[in-house]
């Protein structure tokens, strides 16, 4: 009833974006504007400066970033400090009028055995700009996006080492977006989407030695690259992000985005066949508000300004999925006894900011001094009332404070984090690697340069 339930909103939601588009489609005293797209957008910024510009021609670009840590605090192990590759991104954009593709891939570095680590597809998608109308000096732009598609989360200006939303990770399918963009700048992008997957984060129990820092792992499955999709299982995924520009310098953003899907692939056997499932519910909110005059909006790290969020995650009990041919499956929640289905619950505020506008050319012109603080609650409840082991209470709550402190220059930035957890459950391991602790005590020091 809960999955008809979400369907039924669903759908009305994706009639009322329908409706909202109609006086774009229609309009007959409106000519078609000149093919600009958002601020951010290569092609779209040399439009703006040549407009001789041949939109028959492709732009290519290329970004990423790379992150290293010195990990020089931790009161959950022994071996501070040492080293750590945290992330090294790559992604290139190809842009040619009114089409864009995009790929995007993280390497993960080494695992266990020593031997090169995996390479991720981070995103590798595809989009056409169906629609671009302008009404009453309003501009509606319609795109259709397929692919490998990352929409993101809610918005935090918080330390790198906070605890935030996970956001929804790269998910396999296609979405229509529809952005409403006012003269003033402010904008409104509705987004409808249906995935092979909706992604979704399975937080681990008390005993699993795994919870001391959110030890997760995903509770779902995107569909093996190359392949079809495990199930004809889908899910389906919505979102608003609206910013309101109030000045040159002060700007208010709401984002909200929900995704559920019924019998989502979470394991699948050597061969690649699947062999369990579960039910996911993802939820992620935000509020945010900068004023560039006070908190600046240089930030690398952190995004610059106050926020507030929330993220929800219902994972329900892992079913046995018993393949009956042609890609049918019957599931048998009964086959595993165990009840492992969980609710995660995040709650968390924070600020962040730098210091350009009144404190910078330290050492180079234009550097500055970047700060964040942030305060998180985690709420997890698990399904069974004791753990695997039958020894022990699963659920858990984890207070978070954290704080960073850095300097800036162009695209690259330096500093501390340092973050102090405090839970109702001894959960944390002490730095012989014994669960015996109900707090612990994290900082280093992190590089990160972004191109």
């Amino acid at each position: 009833m809960l999955i008809r339930t979400d369907r039924k909103k669903f759908n009305l939601l994706f009639s009322l974006i329908i409706l909202s588009m109609y006086p774009s489609v229609y309009s007959q005293d409106k000519k078609r504007e000149k093919h600009l797209d958002k601020p951010d957008d290569l092609i779209s910024e040399e439009t703006l400066k040549n407009p001789k510009v041949d939109v028959t021609k492709n732009i290519v670009s290329a970004y990423g970033l790379i992150q290293f840590n010195a990990n020089l605090l931790d009161s959950t192990r022994s071996n501070t400090p040492d080293y750590e590759a945290n992330r090294l991104r790559f992604g290139m954009k190809v842009q040619g009028g009114i089409a864009e593709g995009r790929l995007e891939v993280q390497f993960n570095g080494n695992n266990v055995d020593g031997k090169s680590g995996l390479t991720a597809i981070r995103r590798a998608d595809l989009s056409l700009e169906l629609i671009r109308q302008e009404y009453n000096q309003i501009q509606f732009i319609t795109k259709f996006i397929l692919g490998g598609i990352r929409v993101g989360g809610a918005m935090s200006t918080a330390p790198d080492i906070s605890y935030i939303p996970n956001k929804f990770g790269r998910q396999d399918g296609f979405l229509i977006e529809e952005s409403i963009q006012f003269k003033e700048g402010s904008q409104i992008n509705l987004s409808l989407a249906n995935f092979n997957n909706i992604r979704g984060i399975r937080q681990q129990s008390v005993s699993s030695g795994n919870a001391n820092w959110l030890g997760s792992k995903g509770a779902s499955l995107n569909s093996n690259w190359g392949k079809d999709s495990f199930s004809k299982s889908s899910g389906y995924f919505a979102k608003m992000d609206a910013t309101y520009k109030i000045n040159k310098t002060k700007k208010l953003n709401i984002i909200a985005m929900h995704g559920f899907q019924d019998n989502a692939p979470s394991a699948q056997d050597a061969n690649g066949n699947l062999t369990t499932a579960n039910d996911i519910k993802h939820t992620e909110a935000s509020i945010w508000y900068n004023d560039s005059d006070i908190f600046g909006d240089k930030g690398l790290l952190s995004d610059n300004g106050i926020a507030i969020w929330y993220e929800n995650e219902q994972i329900g009990k892992n079913k046995k999925a018993n393949g009956t041919g042609g890609g049918q499956f019957n599931y048998d929640d009964g086959a595993l006894i165990y009840d492992d289905s969980q609710n995660f619950q995040l709650y968390g505020v924070s600020a962040s900011g730098d210091t350009l506008r009144y404190l910078t050319n330290l050492i180079q012109k234009s550097d500055r001094l970047t700060y964040a603080i942030s305060y998180s609650l985690v709420d997890v409840q698990f399904g069974n009332k004791v753990t695997l082991k039958g020894d022990e209470n699963p659920n858990y709550k984890i207070n978070q404070v954290a704080g960073y402190l850095g300097y800036a220059v162009n695209t690259f930035e330096t500093g501390f984090n340092i973050a102090y957890n405090l839970s109702d459950q001894k959960l944390f391991k002490d730095n012989n690697g014994n669960i015996n602790k109900n707090n612990a005590l994290m900082g280093y020091l992190t590089a990160f340069y972004k191109f």
